[in-house]
């Protein structure tokens, strides 16, 4: 009698989960411009020498050198050395799969950055000075994030693409990255 009243509860939950989702149709826009999107990383080793890209990556990283990405969220900046760091945020953002339709380097010439949505958003701020720095932000868990700075010789905010895996062990995992990439 209990496996009965089971198997019946459990086809009305089935039926019933079927039923609502067969109602809903959402279509999500894809919007490359926006700045929570990422479309590629550029990838730089544990030295801050650049060893390749991965798609196609939506990001102004200014003069600055951010290393390593993917990274297990130790980050270090190296800036010029006529050029201070004065602040860092770290804000969440979202992979999506570039088109052969897109332009992405131009898209991402004219994203427009609103500090104040930035600070809203930020995980995590930090105020600091130097052209050589080290934060660490393995505290925010494995996911795609923007790091922005600003610099004391420039008005403007740069920012960088950024993959936080906790496990990295040096190299970066194209397959992982693809996978986290829908």
């Amino acid at each position: 009698m209990k496996n009965n009243l089971f198997i019946l509860l459990f086809c009305g939950i089935c039926l019933f989960g079927v039923n609502s989702c067969a109602d809903v149709t959402t279509t999500k826009k894809v919007d490359y411009s926006s700045f929570s999107a990422i479309t590629g990383l550029s990838f730089v080793d544990a030295n801050g020498s650049p060893i390749g890209t991965w798609k196609a990556p939506n990001q102004k990283p200014g003069n600055a050198s951010i290393y390593p990405i993917p990274g297990n969220g130790t980050v270090s900046f190296l800036g010029d050395t006529a050029e201070e760091f004065t602040k860092v945020w770290v804000t969440p953002a979202s992979c999506i799969t570039d088109t052969i339709n897109e332009n992405i380097p131009g898209l991402s010439l004219s994203i427009e950055v609103d500090l104040d949505e930035v600070e809203e958003i930020a995980l995590a701020e930090y105020n600091v000075s130097g052209n050589v720095i080290t934060l660490d932000i393995s505290n925010l868990g494995q996911g795609f994030y923007k790091i922005l700075y600003t610099t004391s010789t420039s008005t403007e905010i740069f920012w960088t693409n950024y993959y936080l895996d906790p496990n990295f062990s040096g190299g970066p995992d194209i397959t992982l990255l693809d996978m986290e990439c829908n």
